[in-house]
């Protein structure tokens, strides 16, 4: 199977809201590719997690930077695409929504 399908999987549910609200990645893989191995399943986790904390941080470090002021979307988008070229269209639009809510509060 393409990484890039899995990665967008995982990181599409590691944003969810309700319920499974910031559930555990590892949990997430584990559920999603029972018959990937456990390595593959902890790369996978550990890669998601670390690409949403960027993308957060990225977010935050923007938002601060420019006291909320600015097409901090567009920036982000843009940045995303270049850092992350697997991640759909889908993923990106609520990566940064989910940020800025972040970065807002």
């Amino acid at each position: 199977m393409d990484n890039s399908v899995i990665y967008n999987r995982i990181y599409a549910l590691s944003l969810e809201w309700g319920q499974n609200w910031r559930k555990s990645i590892t949990r997430i893989v584990k559920e999603e590719y029972p018959s990937l191995a456990d390595e593959q399943q902890e790369q996978i986790s550990s890669y998601i997690e670390n690409t949403r904390a960027e993308i957060e941080h990225h977010v935050y470090d923007l938002y601060c930077s420019t006291n909320g002021i600015g097409p901090i979307a567009e920036v982000v988008s843009d940045w995303i695409q270049n850092n992350y070229p697997w991640m759909n269209h889908e993923n990106i639009s609520h990566a940064i929504s989910q940020a800025m809510y972040y970065a807002i509060k």
